[in-house]
């Protein structure tokens, strides 16, 4: 797509994305290598998703080394209970950890 009509979608669909959805989930890749800055290795990571106005909800997943990170982020005004959701999505990725071949 031409840079300028790629410029001028970009910023329509940003506008429109509170009217689209109300919760964005991604994955972040990561290399598969040890990674460190200044000597000291990176151990743990945390994902994060920027909310766009009137969005409740951004679920990021980072795998890492032999591990899966995942980071919430949410409105206060749309998620009244944050310990409840993370309970649900650590217990709900222990299952599935548990239950993989």
């Amino acid at each position: 797509m031409p840079c300028g009509l790629h410029r001028l979608a970009a910023r329509g669909v940003g506008h429109a994305a509170p009217l689209l959805f109300d919760t964005v989930v991604t994955s972040v890749g990561l290399p598969g290598l040890p990674m460190s800055l200044a000597g000291a290795p990176l151990r743990d990571v945390y994902p994060f998703v920027p909310l766009a106005p009137h969005q409740s909800l951004g679920i990021a997943a980072a795998p890492y080394r032999s591990g899966l990170h995942v980071g919430l982020q949410v409105n206060a005004d749309a998620v009244d209970d944050v310990d409840a959701l993370s309970d649900a999505v650590t217990k709900s990725l222990s299952a599935l950890y548990h239950r993989r071949p």
